[in-house]
């Protein structure tokens, strides 16, 4: 293994180093909940305004919020520095 590659794999977190485990797993238990209980696409159908879907619109804000903290850091250190 190359040390650029050990040092990534440490930096990483938990969460971030199985990312595409985490996402293949919600997967399939949203499509075991589809089986098991098929009223459940329609419940989140109703979780929306106009063509809004609000658990994405939420994911996405949990997503995102992160790396716009971190920026936002960054910025501010800029403008104490000059």
């Amino acid at each position: 293994m190359f040390v650029l590659e050990k040092f990534v794999k440490a930096k990483l977190s938990f969460l971030n180093r199985y990312l595409t485990l985490w996402i293949f797993l919600s997967m399939f238990i949203c499509v075991g909940l589809g089986f098991v209980y098929p009223g459940f696409a329609g419940f989140l159908k109703n979780l929306s305004i106009g063509t809004t879907s609000i658990p994405i619109a939420i994911g996405l804000i949990v997503m995102i919020y992160p790396s716009l903290h971190g920026s936002n850091r960054g910025i501010k250190q800029g403008i104490r520095e000059s």
